[in-house]
């Protein structure tokens, strides 16, 4: 498991670290998150798998003529 701290993530990662600690409190994505002595880990080996099941899906849903609104 390789992991990084949600506070030393770079203003460059995809997603903003508020939105990760929502995602926490909410319990969404089990086991994208470790908690360890009170520190937030983000669990990059997790990550890459949403990402990669991310593009998947969109990739049928386009295949199949669903048009995905993007959220820019």
């Amino acid at each position: 498991m390789r992991t990084i701290r949600v506070s030393d993530l770079p203003d460059t990662f995809p997603v903003k670290k508020s939105t990760l600690y929502v995602w926490k409190h909410k319990g969404l994505f089990p086991g994208l998150f470790v908690k360890i002595g009170g520190v937030l880990l983000l669990d990059l080996d997790k990550w890459y798998e949403l990402l990669k099941h991310h593009r998947t899906v969109k990739a049928t849903l386009r295949r199949k003529g669903f048009e995905l609104k993007s959220h820019d």
